[in-house]
């Protein structure tokens, strides 16, 4: 029957019911479009995906990661963006692969650039709606302006400006090989070889820099530097008392915290309080329950600030154990690669390397009342994914002006869907993407080592920005894993002329997309001038200020 031969009560009530209806069945990622949540985004340094207990029952060391991922969503196929500090971090900042942005591999700590000031990060998304912004911990995208984050959207920053272990360090700590120390004599440092080899490359103590302001309109903010060096053995515990302190003072407005820890990287230190308090007795274990009870300070700042149930939390790591470490790194879980160490000429799979080891990580999600607790994910998700799935809640509009490599989790995360990424690319050291993940099969046109544990090249014990691989081998057709069947990528399948035509393509259109959008280019020379000193009248640049 025609509707309008019902009567006009009965019309108004068909009507509403659709419209209730209507919104019933709206998705709940697109009902929280432009909701402006707070959030929290935890990185990890060298982090394993065995690296939790709830990833891997050896591990014993994380109730409060533990806990947060039984409160939300735990990814079972989750992805760092590249496989070493730099690009990773880029990636997760930016949302696009390293090819993109130019940061394909690690600045040093002489570093003249940074990440290409026309790459916008989540920050500077964030900040003209509203957002307050904080970062602490390690940035390693450029020390100098305008690439110090206090350029770069942050209302304040308290961290180091690269890696703990590139410079010097006074405290205890414990490394491979061991850490070098500041305060010995000035003719040790000048009969030290690798001091001697370049002039002015001495090593200085690792700065630990205190901003308070964002420095976008401001001369110079890369030399607010409070200690140096840092002491590595308070400096998870300030971390801590910097998040809680900010999560209480801008708990009334929207605010994204960004926290890069220095655990899990090399050198290991911590407060006294945390000398054997791993079950397993290592020095690998205390440095986790010292980050873990970070972790559990964080969230209860949430609860206690009452933003919990306001506040999307990620918890994620830069790329996998860094293997030549020995005892100091960390596990990979079941993702051990093992073509390359029988049939690959050896090495190792972890930090550096594209085998799952590398960059399969730990991924977190938690925001409750709005994703379910207690779930494991099998979607195939990313770093990468950060960018979107922030700005979409935070109501910003991506620019149309650039390619973007991440997707908004939203449908995962609120929705319940299990699938995301169809296709994922994994950079190497240098940024090519030569390893692709396509559904369960993962295709191999290069494959090549980290140096393993007991290694002696001082060139990745040193780090040498994640360029130098071992056994580096060339395939094609390329060798192809099933990695359901087979997640130690032990035996790749027989040739399927199909699979290899689905990749080959794969590939072709990623590098057809990278030519044909707007890409940047990074400054990877050195000035070691612009390094970071709190006292030039010291060899180290040793200081220490209220």
């Amino acid at each position: 029957r025609d509707i309008m031969e019902f009567p006009t009560a009965l019309r108004v009530g068909l009507f509403l019911s659709c419209l209730l209806c209507h919104s019933c069945s709206e998705l709940l990622s697109d009902k929280l479009r432009g909701s402006k949540p707070n959030f929290v985004v935890m990185f990890m340094d060298d982090t394993g995906w065995g690296d939790i207990g709830a990833n891997w029952p050896e591990t014993v060391e994380t109730k409060h990661i533990d806990a947060l991922a039984a409160r939300g969503v735990r990814f079972y196929d989750f992805h760092a963006g590249a496989s070493v500090c730099t690009p990773s971090r880029a990636a997760l900042l930016t949302g696009r692969y390293g090819l993109r942005t130019g940061v394909t591999h690690n600045f040093g700590e002489g570093a003249a650039g940074g990440l290409p000031t026309n790459e916008t990060v989540i920050p500077e998304f964030l900040k003209p709606v509203g957002y307050k912004t904080k970062m602490l911990g390690k940035w390693h995208l450029g020390q100098s302006k305008p690439f110090h984050p206090s350029y770069r959207g942050f209302d304040s920053y308290f961290g180091l400006p690269y890696s703990n272990d590139m410079g010097c360090i006074d405290v205890k700590c414990y490394n491979l090989p061991p850490q070098r120390n500041c305060s010995r004599p000035h003719h040790a440092w000048l009969e030290d070889i690798e001091e001697q080899t370049v002039a002015g490359r001495r090593k200085l103590g690792v700065p630990l820099y205190n901003c308070t302001t964002d420095c976008s309109d401001k001369a110079n903010c890369s030399q607010v530097i409070i200690e140096q060096p840092v002491d590595l053995t308070t400096l998870d515990q300030r971390y801590g008392n910097e998040a809680v302190n900010f999560i209480s003072n801008h708990k009334n407005e929207p605010f994204f915290l960004y926290i890069a820890f220095a655990h899990m990287h090399v050198p290991h230190a911590f407060e006294p309080r945390w000398n054997h308090s791993s079950p397993r007795n290592t020095i690998w274990g205390d440095t986790l329950m010292e980050v873990d009870n970070t972790v559990g300070r964080i969230l209860k700042a949430l609860n206690d600030s009452g933003v919990e149930d306001n506040t999307l939390v990620f918890l994620t790591a830069d790329n996998g154990p860094w293997n030549v470490k020995c005892e100091y790194g960390g596990s990979q879980g079941p993702w051990s690669g093992d073509w390359q160490k029988l049939q690959g000429g050896g090495g190792a799979t972890g930090k550096f390397t594209t085998w799952e080891g590398g960059h399969r990580e730990v991924g977190i999600a938690a925001w409750p009342g709005k994703i379910k607790p207690g779930r494991v994910s099998d979607a195939l998700a990313s770093t990468l994914d950060f960018v979107p799935t922030i700005t979409h809640l935070a109501g910003v509009n991506l620019p149309t002006d650039r390619a973007f490599d991440g997707m908004n989790l939203g449908p995962v995360l609120f929705d319940g869907k299990e699938e995301a990424h169809k296709t994922l690319y994994h950079p190497d050291g240098r940024g090519n993407l030569h390893v692709i993940r396509h559904g369960k099969y993962k295709a191999f046109y290069t494959t090549y080592a980290a140096s393993p544990c007991g290694e002696t090249d001082p060139f990745e014990l040193n780090d040498d920005h994640g360029t130098r691989r071992r056994h580096e081998t060339n395939h094609y057709p390329p060798i192809i894993f099933n990695l359901e069947a087979d997640p130690q990528e032990s035996s790749p399948i027989p040739f399927d002329p199909d699979l290899v035509a689905t990749f080959d393509k794969l590939k072709a259109d990623i590098y057809q997309s990278i030519g044909t959008t707007p890409r940047s280019k990074a400054n990877y020379q050195s000035d070691w001038a612009k390094r970071g000193c709190c006292d030039p009248n010291h060899f180290a640049c040793v200081c220490k200020k209220d």
